[in-house]
């Protein structure tokens, strides 16, 4: 395969997790439900959005 095939390119992934203590305040599933808020302007549309179930929208915004 030629070298510059996007299947042989190297990729970097980086997740970040805000922490305080022992507790996370900000992670990837966090951040996707804020995003998805900012986008519909609703709980209930971005867990629709996301796929998810509103009570485990509600419980991720207030973990």
């Amino acid at each position: 395969m030629p070298a510059n095939d996007p299947e042989e390119r190297l990729g970097v992934e980086v997740e970040i997790r805000i922490r305080r203590g022992n507790s996370v305040l900000l992670d990837r599933r966090t951040a996707d439900v804020l995003r998805a808020i900012e986008l519909t302007g609703s709980i209930m549309s971005s867990a629709k959005l996301l796929g998810l179930p509103y009570s485990r929208v509600w419980r991720i915004l207030s973990a």
